[in-house]
């Protein structure tokens, strides 16, 4: 279990030598054979709650076991320690960093649940002639699409070595906030404003409505695209990210349910004209892949939300590294915890 750049020296349990690396330990008395330094005959030098308690196993040996609960070293290690924390870019400001990246998450789950209930009144209006979605429930969206806007600052340098390309992508990323919240009030207070049934319609959608969409789904690809390469640099700060446990792609599934959407919308702005049967064809295929693509960003935006709750508390502190718990000064046994 060996790391680059960390020699530490080890202590001889039997004889409680200090031995340096590269150095045999003394040889055992009799006809025992010679051990050598091995990682798992050592104390913890540093500070390792236990997982299962939270006791402070430092002065412990890797293969002994916690005094208070009995759970092994071994699995603290495994599941607290992280192999590469002492190669990962310290954060100019963690927690800011972690708690923007949840409100961003958040607050654009919230502008897509706020649609839903615009959309789900104007449905249930249409069938059971009930109206119940609030007015201001399209300002709501849009002033969560700005502090989502606000949160997102955080990916624009959140560790000084970020790369000046991902710099750019990011602020392009954030700027997309300002027309995709103009898009979304112009859609709700202008061309919504006084239609009871501005979607579901005798007459559908008009072209002004779905070129508004395609501007919204433009700028939201924007913002995915921009914003993408420094979250999954965060995100690989995770150790199950990093090793491949969980790779779920967050952000490129919800640019292709962006996308289905979008397809929806050009079915309807390159056939207005189309009428019989094929016309009716045509119209429940728009409907379809936009509801498809609406469900699809609304199930990626909860993802990402959980994903960003999960990534917080290891963007807030930093990692506990091999070296942080196994340093080259070796304590005495029994010393206070």
């Amino acid at each position: 279990m060996g790391v680059a750049g960390v020699a530490p020296r080890w202590v001889d349990r039997m004889s409680g030598n200090c031995v340096e690396p590269g150095q045999q330990e003394p040889e055992q008395s009799g006809n025992a054979p010679r051990a050598w330094t091995s990682v798992l005959a050592s104390e913890l030098t540093g500070d390792l709650p236990c997982v299962r308690c939270g006791y402070n196993l430092r002065g412990l040996s890797i293969r002994e076991l916690c005094p208070e609960c009995r759970a092994p070293v071994r699995a603290t290690i495994l599941a607290l320690v992280d192999p590469k924390a002492g190669e990962l870019k310290v954060l100019t400001r963690p927690r800011l960093t972690a708690w923007g990246l949840v409100v961003w998450s958040i607050a654009a789950l919230l502008a897509a649940l706020g649609s839903w209930v615009i959309r789900l009144s104007e449905l249930s209006l249409s069938w059971l002639d009930v109206s119940w979605s609030p007015a201001w429930m399209g300002r709501l969206v849009v002033g969560m699409t700005l502090v989502s806007g606000l949160g997102a600052m955080v990916l624009i340098r959140p560790y000084p070595a970020l790369g000046r390309g991902r710099q750019v992508r990011a602020i392009g990323g954030v700027l997309a906030y300002i027309p995709l919240a103009l898009l979304l009030w112009y859609l709700f207070m202008r061309v919504d404003s006084g239609r009871a049934l501005p979607v579901f319609g005798a007459g559908g959608q008009d072209g002004v409505r779905v070129l508004v969409r395609l501007g919204i789904g433009a700028m939201l690809a924007l913002v995915i695209l921009g914003l993408r390469p420094t979250a999954r640099a965060l995100a690989m700060r995770s150790v199950v990210v990093r090793t491949g446990k969980v790779d779920r792609q967050s952000l490129l599934a919800l640019l292709g349910a962006v996308g289905i959407a979008a397809a929806g919308d050009l079915l309807r702005l390159l056939t207005p004209e189309v009428r019989g049967p094929v016309g009716q064809a045509l119209h429940t295929g728009e409907i379809v892949l936009v509801a498809v693509g609406s469900v699809l960003v609304t199930i990626g935006l909860v993802g990402i939300v959980i994903d960003c709750l999960r990534l917080r508390p290891t963007l807030a502190r930093p990692g506990i590294g091999i070296a942080d718990i196994l340093d080259e000064t070796p304590i005495k046994r029994g010393a206070k915890r």
